[in-house]
């Protein structure tokens, strides 16, 4: 049974991971729009890490069903390793200043991209889980939203809306990718218990979901735009843009009501584009 403490959770862990995306917007911007320079607008961008999002489904879909544990969690603990790595270095770079900040950012990122990982890997802590996943979600969601244009910015989330329908819906693909990642222990999910002595690896046991999930990616997508936003317009954009993705997430946990799996993308990315659709309009007439 859904809790009202669970709902808090997620919704805390959603929030937290906009405003740390919307925070690190600051160490990322400077160094933004290099990645692709004079074609950050170029729609195409979108389908390049939408082909990546599939690729890497597919790889851990293969991996689950034939039960190659082993080589899932060496595969999804170094992408999440990656990811911390890249993000804390740039961090530890504008702290550590002088000679010392030439090695040592990148020396203390890679310390904490092998740490973590390992401490989850080790550990099977749900609340853990969840910091990792506020970072690496916050993370990437502020080195896209200032390294890719507002256009493909656009129209991956538009792409996701559907896919996200498709994949939780309808093949309901996503929703086998969610139980084999938390009956493996890995660190891609959002998990909101029933009790705080609920252990991962017991979640779903005898048939009993036991808590409510959320995908690292819910909480990423949609704060790509708001960082896009707050990197090429201005605060009432991004503050039209925050808003109209909390009310997608208060639309979504009246529907969560029901008891059943929803994709959250639908929800979510429609709130934060109907945000910035009002904000164009709001900007144009004045």
């Amino acid at each position: 049974m859904r809790t009202i403490p669970q709902y808090l959770l997620m919704f805390f862990s959603f929030i937290d991971t906009v405003l740390l995306a919307m925070v690190l917007y600051f160490f990322f911007a400077p160094i933004g729009g290099q990645a692709y320079g004079s074609q950050e607008n170029n729609p195409l961008i979108a389908i390049y890490y939408f082909i990546i999002i599939i690729i890497f489904t597919l790889i851990m879909l293969v991996l689950l069903k034939h039960k190659k544990e082993h080589f899932l969690k060496g595969f999804y603990f170094f992408a999440i390793g990656l990811i911390l790595f890249l993000i804390f270095s740039v961090i530890f770079s504008y702290i550590i200043p002088g000679v010392l900040g030439y090695y040592l950012p990148s020396i203390l990122g890679l310390a904490i991209g092998i740490f973590l990982p390992y401490y989850l890997y080790k550990k099977q802590n749900w609340l853990a889980m969840n910091v990792v996943g506020i970072i690496v979600a916050g993370g990437s969601a502020a080195v896209l939203g200032t390294n890719i244009g507002i256009i493909p910015v656009v129209i991956f989330l538009i792409i996701l809306i559907f896919y996200d329908l498709y994949a939780v819906k309808f093949s309901k693909h996503m929703i086998t990718l969610a139980e084999g990642t938390v009956k493996s222990g890995l660190p891609a999910l959002f998990i909101f218990p029933d009790s705080d002595t609920v252990n991962v690896k017991e979640i779903g046991k005898d048939g009993e979901r036991m808590a409510m999930f959320m995908g690292y990616g819910d909480a990423a997508v949609p704060s790509i735009l708001i960082v896009s936003v707050m990197y090429n317009y201005n605060i009432l954009g991004t503050v039209l843009t925050l808003l109209g993705t909390l009310t997608g997430l208060i639309v979504l946990f009246i529907f969560l009501r029901q008891g059943k799996p929803l994709p959250g993308l639908p929800f979510l990315n429609t709130g934060a584009l109907l945000g910035f659709l009002i904000f164009l309009f709001i900007a144009r007439i004045i």
